[in-house]
Order: structure tokens, then C-alpha cells, then sequence
């Protein structure tokens, strides 16, 4: 009967160990990872990474908002301009500070914009009708801007529209000025059919004889003033009244008549001059105004 101490109840209690022993020059952890399994995957996105798909994968954004179009420089200075005025009320309104910014604006647009040559399409879109959006003229509280006029805050009318027509078949440059009653006054019957009522003004147009001197100064001579009044169809066939001239051997001198402007800006739709007092006025093309060419 064999008796059992305790080294040999060790070795019996001991668990079995693998007889398999691990090769020459390897330790166990490298026999155990000497037959990893397949690693595709990584190594197909090893790859990928390293052509760089995957990163300019990763990096590409859809953009679904709809595409705004880009202005150019003219463009936004032109908006900014029409802006910068349209509470100005032709420039009767303005202060100090306002009429030093639309300046600025302009200065800016002739830089963007270069030079304006008064030859070729630019004579042609010289012609038209022009709706008056701004003078600095009218900074003096003058209705005559930097000429002799009457004080805007005294005059018996409202300013209303204040257009120029340039003709070049006839050679004439007109300046219409329409006024407003300052006092409400009823409504005129417009058209049967019409379903509207209409409203009486008066306008006057001062006709000039106008040269283009190159490169882009335009020279005016005033010849007559006419008178008219317009709103209403009841007018249609109301005679023009046209203001008693004086002969032409009593009249002044073309020098004593004559104003230049220089066109600073010219495009299909706005114009800004300067004139030879220094008063800046814009325009902005006006084919629905009720003053055909003549």
C-alpha cells in the first residue's frame, strides 16, 4: 500500500500539458500567432487608404441648396447705390452724410467700372428715356439745384417725376419735370372699362439742342419751355402751351444757355453724370415712362 505525500499528490492533481512542443528559435506567443486568419477586409481598406479614395470620400459634401449667382463688382455697387438713394427723394432728403456716401458710391463704381467713352454701342445707349433717382443739386434746398430756382420748401407744388428724353435723330435733350398739387384735389374718371381713377399733374419740358464732345462730355443749349398738364385722358386733347421765346437775334448768347455734364457711368439700364458745377445725378432707364421720344 504506497502511502501519498504531498509532492506526490501534486504531481498527481497537476493538469496534463501539451506535448507538443514549440519550434526552435520561437516562443510560445509566436507559435500561437504563426497561422493568423484572413484579414481581407484591412487589407483591402490599407489599400484604399493608402490611394487616397477613402479619404476624399470622406471629405466630398453634397451641396443641395439651389446656386446663387456671384455679382461682380459693378453689379453690387450699382445695387448698393439704388440702396444708398431710394429714401433720399431725389436728394431733397438728404443730409450731410448721406450725400457724402452716394458719392463715395459712385467714386467707387467709375473705378470698377473704367472710363466711359461716348463712342460707338455707348452713344447708343445714350439715347432713351432717363428717370431721375438722385441729384445733389437739390442738397441746397433748391429746386434749381446749384442754379437759380426757386426754395423747394416754398414752392407751391409737390415734386413729382423728373425725367430726361435724349433723341439722338433730332439732336434734342429734354429735361421734364412733372409737379403735384400740394392739396388733395378728387379724382379723375379714368376710361370706362378702366376701373381706376386718375390724378392731374403738370409737367414741363425744358428742350435743349445737345452735342457729344469726345470722350464723354455732352454739351447742352436751352432753347424753350413747354407746358402741359397729364394724368388723365381728359387731357389728350388739350393744346401744349409753349413759353413766349424771344427772337433769335435777342436771345443770349449760346454760352449764357449752355451747361456741360460729364457721363461718369453708362450701362443699358443706369447713368451717372456729373455736371459743370459739380452736381452729381443718377439714372436708371425708364422704357415705361409716359414720355416718348420726340
Amino acid at each position: 500500500m504506497h502511502t501519498l505525500n504531498s509532492r506526490n499528490l501534486n504531481t498527481t492533481l497537476r493538469p496534463a500539458t501539451s506535448s507538443v512542443a514549440a519550434p526552435t528559435g520561437l516562443s510560445r506567443v509566436h507559435a500561437r500567432r504563426r497561422c493568423p486568419a484572413p484579414r481581407v477586409q484591412d487589407d483591402k481598406a490599407a489599400e484604399l487608404a493608402a490611394s487616397g479614395w477613402a479619404k476624399e470620400q470622406a471629405t466630398t459634401v453634397i451641396d443641395r441648396t439651389p446656386a446663387v449667382p456671384v455679382l461682380s463688382t459693378v453689379d453690387a455697387l450699382k445695387t448698393r447705390l439704388i440702396a444708398a438713394v431710394a429714401s433720399l427723394d431725389r436728394g431733397v432728403a438728404a443730409n450731410v452724410r448721406e450725400a457724402k456716401e452716394v458719392d463715395e458710391l459712385v467714386q467707387q463704381l467709375e473705378a470698377a467700372a473704367g472710363p466711359v467713352s461716348l463712342v460707338g454701342q455707348s452713344l447708343e445707349q445714350l439715347a432713351g428715356t432717363w428717370r431721375l433717382l438722385y441729384t445733389s443739386g437739390f442738397n441746397t434746398g433748391s429746386l434749381g439745384g446749384r442754379r437759380p430756382g426757386p426754395p423747394a420748401a416754398l414752392f407751391p407744388a409737390v415734386l413729382g417725376q423728373v425725367f430726361q428724353r435724349i433723341n439722338p435723330e433730332t439732336g434734342h435733350l429734354d429735361n421734364i419735370v412733372e409737379f403735384l398739387s400740394p392739396l388733395p384735389l378728387p379724382a379723375l374718371p379714368a376710361p370706362l372699362g378702366s376701373g381706376r381713377t386718375e390724378s392731374a399733374a403738370l409737367r414741363l419740358t425744358l428742350r435743349h439742342d445737345y452735342e457729344v464732345q469726345a470722350p464723354r462730355t455732352v454739351q447742352i443749349v436751352y432753347e424753350d419751355t413747354a407746358a402741359e398738364l397729364v394724368g388723365s385722358s381728359m387731357f389728350a386733347s388739350l393744346p401744349r402751351f409753349a413759353f413766349p421765346q424771344l427772337p433769335d437775334p435777342l436771345k443770349p448768347p449760346k454760352n449764357f444757355r449752355s451747361a456741360t455734364f460729364d457721363v461718369v457711368f453708362l450701362d443699358a439700364n443706369m447713368r451717372v453724370t456729373r455736371g459743370d458745377r459739380g452736381e452729381l445725378r443718377l439714372y436708371i432707364r425708364d422704357a415705361d415712362a409716359a414720355v416718348p421720344l420726340a
